[in-house]
């Protein structure tokens, strides 16, 4: 079973300011007019194209798999399989900090010992089920 990542709105922002320095970087570069400036601006626009194309995959591979008796998540180029029975906790979260979660609305999954990831399952209900676990207050 796939859960994708319940993504906030302010997560699109990112995406979007990325792709306006863009495009005012192209602007910029079309009316360089020597070679220098024009090889910086390029740079720039590299640079930049391949955030955003760092930040879309992201946002369009943050899922979590239930299967078998493991949890995978995905995140871009990071993933992680943790076995179902390794997971102690999970309870509602709000904590900011990088995890491959594209919302605030978060769900802390403690497992192992002392390890912890933040994940957001776009349906907590039906993920909660899939894990055989309840949401600790």
């Amino acid at each position: 079973m796939t859960f994708h990542s319940k993504i906030d709105l302010w997560f699109w922002v990112v995406p979007v300011m990325l792709g306006v320095i863009l495009l005012a970087t192209l602007a910029g570069a079309v009316t360089a007019s020597s070679a220098t400036a024009t090889n910086a601006l390029m740079l720039t626009v590299i640079l930049v194209s391949l955030s955003l194309a760092f930040v879309v995959w992201i946002m369009l591979s943050t899922r979590y798999t239930v299967q078998g008796e493991a949890l995978q998540i995905q995140a871009g180029p990071f993933h992680w399989r943790i076995p179902v029975s390794s997971i102690g906790q999970v309870r509602c979260s709000r904590n900011p900090l990088s995890a491959p979660a594209l919302s605030l609305d978060r769900l802390e999954v403690s497992y192992g010992e002392r390890k912890k990831i933040l994940i957001s399952p776009d349906n907590r209900d039906r993920f909660l089920a899939a894990i055989n676990r309840p949401l600790a207050q």
